[in-house]
């Protein structure tokens, strides 16, 4: 008996081209982060070198999030 199942049996991890790509897309955005993900498999290798996708990757990482401002008192003299 084996504990695993048998590779036809299991359903592929991500088969979802859509979904692959939102979560590649969340990748941060660091320089060794998009050759890092593309040695995982083919299918990545091949997201992560479609124009496409990185123009999507760089338009999701040019606008950092605003995390909090600072606001001045206008009109108050010190």
């Amino acid at each position: 008996m084996s504990c695993c199942p048998s590779p036809s049996s299991r359903a592929p991890a991500l088969e979802d081209e859509n979904l692959l790509q939102e979560i590649l897309l969340r990748l941060p955005p660091q320089p060794s982060s998009l050759p890092r993900a593309s040695l995982v498999c083919r299918r990545w290798r091949s997201t992560l070198s479609d124009p496409k996708f990185l123009r999507r990757f760089r338009k999701h990482h040019r606008d950092p999030p605003l995390l909090g401002f600072f606001a001045g008192h206008i009109g108050v003299e010190p």
